[in-house]
């Protein structure tokens, strides 16, 4: 088994925030398997938290009932009954925590039926090595967030108002950074760091106010630029209190403020900040499930096309060739009718994982159904993608995926930066290029150029 990953320190704050209020946090793990329940449990208590283990249905909801987890961890199989419906009844109490199901079944369908019933996310056990960092991930994203309940950047030049400020929002289990000008806010927020909420005053040292500071949020083209703002300041003056608005505040305090007032507001904002978090992840996961080949880990024909739409305009704009690779794999159908479909989908899966390998970071590599495979390459002339497809033929050939020997039939085509061609016709001119290298024998690659 895999080490547990070590926490960011973000993330290993709010734990010893949580730890030092003497909340316990536990978790519920749903697993028969002696190894699982093992493994699992050294690597949630490795993680700071309690684990009770119930090894059926009816313990698990009497476990629900009195250990008031903040997790249930569950394997998709429990004493006979599929977690599914253990995950509907959990649901049907109104219990919102986080359900991280633990599957070998990696189809499309499981994934998107275990989403729709309430299910937070699915990780595979196929694969062990990995787990424990997938797991440790999960934790992150979606357990340590309800319990620190936020990250706050606060900006105050005010010693003495900071003090107060900054003890209120840590006994919310919020992780607080704090600045005292709108400059280093600015450079803070800047950086790889989320946070879910600014608290700033309007005046402030240095050359910046606290409405420089909320404008600069509200110009970035980014996620951020929605990051909620509560302002805090000395005056109530229906003119302060527009001009605040229109700089993009989402709500304003008026100094001295009240300690109630202030907790209901700054839980308001997270909450909803939080709230639109998990909806915006889980149409992401969704449309990236609807993009992607689930058996390859490929794009799809449907993400084929809406990504290299995009690529393609781009090119257009910059004056770029564009190449598309078609590769059709060689006497498919005998492997599946010696070997069996599931070495077909052995197959498969390797050529898919060669294809992603061999490829730059910028190209697209998308299973179109059955056999046939297609790589768009950006800024990529004739010569380029000549020379790439007779890479990928060649490590194909060299691949022996469950000892078979296989090899693929390429064809190239390249799009010229003045050619005005979409997509489907550049496949279609890729299609007769594959078709060509099939008539030359196979195991080739076949150029054909857009007219």
């Amino acid at each position: 088994m895999d080490k547990p990953t070590q926490l960011n320190q973000s993330t290993q704050s709010a734990l010893d925030i949580i730890r030092g209020r003497g909340q316990a946090n536990t978790v519920l793990l749903v697993e028969q398997g002696r190894l699982s329940q093992a493994f699992l449990s050294r690597l949630f208590q490795s993680l700071g938290f309690e684990v009770v283990v119930a090894k059926t249905i009816d313990m698990a909801m009497q476990q629900l009932q009195k250990a008031d987890p903040i997790l249930i961890c569950m394997n998709r199989y429990i004493d006979g009954t599929d977690a599914i419906v253990f995950a509907c009844k959990i649901r049907a109490t109104g219990c919102k925590i986080p359900l991280l199901l633990l599957t070998a079944d990696k189809t499309d369908q499981i994934r998107t039926k275990a989403l729709k019933v309430g299910i937070t996310e699915v990780l595979s056990k196929e694969n062990v090595s990995g787990l424990a960092a997938r797991v440790t991930k999960f934790v992150q994203d979606h357990v340590l967030p309800n319990l620190a309940r936020g990250h706050v950047l606060y900006v105050e030049d005010s010693r003495t108002q900071s003090i107060v400020v900054i003890k209120l929002l840590k006994s919310m289990a919020l992780i607080v950074d704090h600045t005292t000008t709108a400059e280093d806010a600015i450079e803070l927020f800047d950086k790889n760091i989320n946070y879910d909420l600014v608290i700033t005053d309007v005046l402030l040292k240095g050359q910046q106010s606290g409405l420089a500071l909320i404008s600069h949020i509200r110009g970035l083209t980014n996620e951020k630029s929605l990051t909620p703002v509560l302002a805090l300041t000395g005056f109530d003056q229906a003119s302060r209190r527009i001009e605040l608005f229109r700089a993009g505040t989402n709500d304003y305090i008026v100094k001295p403020f009240i300690r109630e007032e202030l907790v209901v507001r700054v839980t308001n904002l997270i909450s909803n900040k939080l709230l639109m978090d998990e909806v915006n992840r889980q149409q992401k996961l969704l449309h990236e499930m609807a993009i992607t080949d689930q058996l390859t880990g490929c794009h799809n024909r449907h993400g084929f096309v809406e990504i290299s739409e995009k690529y393609l305009a781009d090119a257009r704009r910059r004056k770029e060739e564009v190449s598309l690779l078609m590769l059709d794999l060689d006497f498919f159908k005998d492997i599946n009718d010696t070997w069996g479909h599931d070495q077909g989908d052995l197959v498969l899966r390797d050529v898919g994982r060669a294809l992603r390998d061999s490829c730059r970071g910028g190209d697209i590599v998308s299973r179109m159904g059955g056999e046939e495979f297609v790589v768009f390459l950006s800024n990529c002339s004739k010569h380029d993608a000549m020379a790439m497809g007779q890479r990928i033929r060649k490590t194909i050939e060299n691949l022996r995926p469950g000892d078979l020997d296989i090899t693929t039939s390429v064809g190239v085509t390249t799009i010229p930066a003045e050619h005005a061609i979409d997509i489907d016709d550049a496949l279609a001119i890729a299609d007769k290029a594959v078709y060509r290298a099939k008539k030359r024998g196979r195991n080739c690659v076949s150029f054909k150029a857009c007219l």
